[in-house]
């Protein structure tokens, strides 16, 4: 249900290319589906928000403007990503099949003018916009709002429900918002390419290959999962109660530079990646403070490793959990390279939807906490993301976080050039923020040892 906060923090497709292993040749068939059930991630999405039993966050992104704004120009880039795009004119309809997603008919999209009352204060116009509740039933779980804060500058601000886009669906936003808005103040129709598929195709897709069963994959999930311990014993401040909400928030440390440049160089001599060495040490990690040899931590896979998928927008990330028993690793060279074995395992099975590995694992969902994964860790080049230019324009970019937790908690390596930022998401009602900045210096602590000397038997449990 997470939004990857700190971008795509995809499960480390480069080992999955090593391995080799690629989607099927069938493509996703155009059928320009109009009314479909939802799809294996929306429903396990819907069922947490409907249940509470899982943190849904939402996607509230702040582009400042500065320069001459051209409103006419904004209005018809915004109105052509809705029509380009049926997942933004979705509403989400009871029936008697269940929850379906309704594709809506294409209608002119206005951005919403708003002055602040409080120039000074923009953080908190942005708030309340962000904070405003979506009705889903009725009006597609998407806005956008420009505010006015002089004749020369205004923030334009995204607020999108997770049930209509991933982390991977931004940047195709962004992209396109670019190129349209560039067309149409230069008096010039637009030349983008129509999507090959739209995400009721997606869906629809995916519930008839479900019909025709995975039985490998499942097999496979069964096998690995067996035996699985319920819950990783997290040191919580106060123990989950099933009245425990998912209110959560997100606290921010450095990762110095010369720690980054270890794990990199790690990375290189063990050849693998950097993504599978900060899993690994995550792992250990969570071994020393829990006391288990034996966890799951989850990992995201982004869902696009089909060509047509690649311009879509559409909520296509899958969680996926990584079994990593390091009982008989004795050095941290060990735990990497059996880090690397179950992420390659994992990815060869990674199409399996996250509520189908639960239900072939018999997992129950332990009091007050996340069924199977409890916490996650990510791993983001934000040197990746493509910057918005608009023409005539300076624009500044920042995804803000919503209140909510997805997991217990979860991890989020955002790498920039030689520096790196650690974004910790966690459960208010379970941790203090005391507890979480001692857990990052004990992480960043543990970093600097394994890469300083990844070869250094270490006994099982020991905390750095």
């Amino acid at each position: 249900m997470a939004a990857s906060r700190a971008g795509s923090g995809s499960i480390d497709d480069r080992l999955l290319a090593a391995r080799g292993s690629r989607p099927p040749p069938d493509r996703i068939p155009a059928r320009q589906q109009r009314r479909t059930s939802l799809s294996a991630a929306q429903r396990a999405m819907w069922q947490a928000q409907r249940t509470g039993r899982g943190g849904v966050t939402h996607f509230v992104l702040q582009y400042r403007l500065k320069g001459e704004l051209d409103h006419r120009a904004l209005d018809l880039a915004v109105g052509e990503l809705h029509r380009r795009h049926d997942i933004l004119r979705t509403v989400f309809q009871e029936s008697a099949r269940g929850i379906e997603q309704v594709v809506t008919a294409p209608a002119p999209v206005l951005v919403e003018r708003i002055t602040p009352q409080d120039p000074g204060d923009v953080a908190g116009s942005v708030r309340r916009l962000a904070e405003r509740p979506y009705r889903p039933a009725d009006v597609p779980p998407v806005r956008w709002s420009l505010l006015r804060l002089g004749e020369s500058e205004h923030v334009l601000l995204l607020c999108l429900h997770h049930l209509l886009a991933d982390a991977g669906s931004e940047q195709v936003l962004q992209n396109e918002l670019a190129e349209l808005y560039t067309a149409f103040s230069a008096g010039r129709l637009p030349g983008l390419p129509a999507p090959e598929v739209q995400y009721a195709d997606f869906a629809a897709w995916q519930h008839a290959r479900a019909a025709e069963g995975q039985g490998r994959q499942l097999a496979y999930w069964r096998r690995a999962l067996k035996g699985v311990p319920p819950a990783v014993q997290l040191p919580f401040d106060r123990p989950p109660t099933d009245r425990s909400s998912y209110r959560g928030t997100t606290w921010e440390g450095e990762l110095p530079p010369a720690v980054l440049q270890g794990l990199r160089h790690l990375a290189l001599s063990s050849r693998t990646t950097l993504a599978a060495t900060l899993t690994a040490a995550y792992a250990q990690f969570l071994a020393g403070v829990s006391g288990q040899s034996d966890i799951v931590l989850g990992a995201m896979q982004h869902g696009r490793d089909r060509p047509e998928l690649v311009g879509a927008v559409g909520l296509f990330a899958n969680l996926v959990p990584l079994r990593i028993d390091i009982a008989r690793c004795h050095t941290f060279r060990e735990v990497l390279a059996r880090v690397r074995d179950v992420t390659l395992d994992a990815c060869t099975h990674q199409a399996t939807p996250f509520d189908q590995v639960c239900e072939a694992a018999r997992v129950v969902a332990p009091l007050g906490r996340p069924t199977l994964v409890q916490t996650a860790c990510y791993l983001h080049d934000a040197s990746e993301t493509k910057e918005l230019r608009l023409p005539g324009l300076s624009v500044s970019r920042e995804q803000l976080f919503t209140d909510v937790s997805t997991f217990d908690l979860s991890l989020a390596v955002e790498t920039a050039g030689p520096g790196a930022r650690c974004l910790w998401e966690y459960r208010t009602e379970l941790f203090d923020p005391a507890t979480v900045q001692q857990l990052h210096h004990r992480f960043v602590a543990l970093l600097a040892a394994v890469t300083a000397d990844p070869d250094r038997p270490s006994s099982q449990g020991e905390q750095i």
